[in-house]
Order: structure tokens, then C-alpha cells, then sequence
């Protein structure tokens, strides 16, 4: 995607205006076929494509009463941590929380998946 915006950015001349409703084809080596991407068609679109992502995930891990203990925790600015087996599930719960508390910001350490030796840092301050 990266790459994809980039390519507009030097295409207009240094005058990057989001390609809505665009779309992009690129073809696969060994004629595997090809990928066709559109862009959202509006901005609003753009910034709901997180939530689209994370929260069918998120809603199904917690009962109502849990989520709504969650949240507000978050609201509050607590510490918490999350533990799973599944780095998947484990990240899209973090990221989706972190996406529902917009037009807040959360402004503390975010680490979504910590690697066992780093556990030590889970005790500072």
C-alpha cells in the first residue's frame, strides 16, 4: 500500500490528493493472475476500514458486560494486558480497542505483542 501511495504522491508533482474510489491492478509473476485494488470512495471509508478489520474479532472474544469493563478501563487510562496463544487474535484485540476510543488517542507505550525475553519491562514504571 505503501508503495501504491507513493506512486501518487510523485505522480501529481509533490501534490498528494488521496486517489478515492481509484483503482489499481497489478499483475502477479509466473501469470498467476492479478490483484485489483479500489480505493474508498470517500474519507470517512478510509478511516472506518480499521474498525471493519479488528472489530469482528474483538466483539467475539468478550461478553457485553467484559467489553463494556474493557473500555471503560481504557477510558480511565488503566494498565492492562492482554495473554493469548494466538498472536492474531491477541493484536486485533488490542488495535480494535485502540480503534474505538477515537476521537481519543492513546498516548502510553502500545505494545501489542511482547516477546518472551522483554517480559521485564512489563514491571517498570
Amino acid at each position: 500500500m505503501e508503495a501504491v501511495l507513493t506512486y501518487y504522491y510523485t505522480k501529481q508533482d509533490k501534490s498528494f490528493e488521496f486517489p478515492y474510489s481509484e483503482s489499481i491492478t497489478t499483475k502477479l509473476s509466473n501469470n498467476q493472475g492479478e490483484i485489483n485494488y479500489t480505493f474508498p470512495s470517500t474519507k470517512e471509508d478510509c478511516q472506518m476500514m480499521e474498525a471493519y478489520w479488528y472489530c469482528p474479532t474483538l466483539f467475539s472474544m468478550f461478553s457485553v458486560d467484559e467489553f463494556y469493563k474493557l473500555f471503560t478501563a481504557i477510558l480511565l487510562e488503566r494498565s492492562l494486558i492482554f495473554v493469548s496463544d494466538n498472536l492474531t487474535i491477541l493484536s486485533n484485540v488490542i488495535l480494535g480497542l485502540k480503534t474505538l476510543i477515537k476521537p481519543f488517542q492513546w498516548c502510553y507505550a502500545l505494545v501489542p505483542i511482547l516477546p518472551s525475553p522483554l517480559v521485564d519491562i512489563l514491571d517498570s514504571p
